[in-house]
């Protein structure tokens, strides 16, 4: 290191000035009116040329189509791509993209928030991603994702009761768009994943808390999984006239899957271990309703294609019962995470 010494001066105006070798300022290809940058850190003074940030790398996956000559392969592709982060997604043909290829593409940009076409020629699509993650905060997306289910499920048993096909379907179809939020959510999770800072913006300044939220939203997506099928069964008996007894064993297994469901989103969002304690204490109660429901189903009092769909409800909900105690595990995780220790 070579070192030269100079005087501080003191200009007219009431700053201090330092002349910097010439030979030194030539050797950095500086000169005059070049920006420099002072800071300030230890006790020393640091002195660098400007340099303007570099643009921000936009992630980009290519997919070429004779890869996936199979609609459900090329929106899967899509959603992969997606979910990973990608800001771009090409689509490229080692020919031509047939009208078939291009309607595929389409569709599948109807299952993503945020997404479109940004260029599209003969022989490829460039999808463009428009997601900015700190305008969907990913606890007010589970949130959300958590209450649409809740809402899908509460609207078939409803449907049962009052015989309304119509109200079941419609249920079923909210179920369909709610996998919309699970992809948003899942790419929320991996850019946290890779981008601490915005981890910690996002309320998620731990790694341990980025894969309690992964957890979380795979525990979700199950949740709004069963509570599409609830509604979709219900639609299918909706108007089969089902006697007092089998609706309030359903209204009954509703109940106890929605407290569950309920309480493990509490129990997650509040750090509460009495809680969490209390969902997989209460998980019981939903296998008493199951059992019930089963034996009256093996009684024969249902039409066969009746007690098929009974059947199914019923085991939905049991199932949703199960993750929502994955959640009450979660958040187990989540009080016991290092970020929550460090405070304590």
């Amino acid at each position: 290191m070579r070192i030269e010494y100079r005087r501080l001066q003191l200009s007219a105006m009431g700053s201090y000035l330092v002349t910097i070798p010439r030979q030194w300022v030539e050797e950095l290809g500086w000169d005059k009116g070049t920006r420099l940058v002072l800071g300030l850190e230890g006790g020393r003074i640091t002195i660098a040329p400007e340099s303007r940030p570099a643009q921000p790398r936009r992630p980009t996956h290519t997919i070429y189509i004779e890869d996936f000559p199979n609609r459900k392969f090329l929106e899967l592709c899509i959603n992969a791509s997606y979910i990973q982060g990608n800001d771009v997604t090409e689509i490229l043909s080692r020919e031509k993209l047939r009208s078939e290829h291009r309607k595929w593409i389409r569709d599948a940009l109807d299952s993503v928030v945020g997404a479109e076409i940004a260029e599209e020629y003969s022989d490829r699509v460039i999808l463009q991603s428009l997601v900015d993650p700190l305008k969907f905060h990913i606890n007010a997306v589970v949130s959300r994702f958590s209450v649409v289910a809740m809402a899908v499920y509460t609207d078939a048993v409803k449907a049962l009761y009052i015989g309304d096909r119509d109200l079941a379907l419609d249920a079923y179809e909210r179920g369909k768009d709610s996998a919309k939020l699970y992809r948003l959510l899942m790419r929320q999770v991996v850019e946290c994943a890779r981008n601490p800072e915005l981890a910690a913006r996002m309320e998620m300044p731990d790694p341990g808390e980025v894969i309690v939220m992964a957890l979380t939203v795979r525990e979700l997506s199950r949740i709004a999984y069963y509570a599409m099928r609830i509604a979709e069964h219900a639609a299918e008996i909706a108007e089969a006239g089902l006697d007092d007894e089998i609706l309030n064993i359903i209204s009954e297994t509703h109940a106890a899957a929605m407290s569950l469901h309920r309480n493990g989103m509490q129990a997650l969002q509040e750090k509460s271990l009495q809680l969490a304690s209390k969902v997989i204490d209460d998980m019981e109660t939903l296998r008493e309703v199951f059992d019930r429901g089963l034996d009256y189903i093996m009684s024969g009092k249902l039409k066969p294609e009746v007690a098929k769909h009974v059947l199914f409800i019923l085991r939905n909900f049991r199932a949703i019962g199960g993750y929502a105690v994955g959640l009450a595990d979660n958040a187990t995780l989540r009080i016991f995470s290092r970020s929550t220790s460090s405070e304590s």
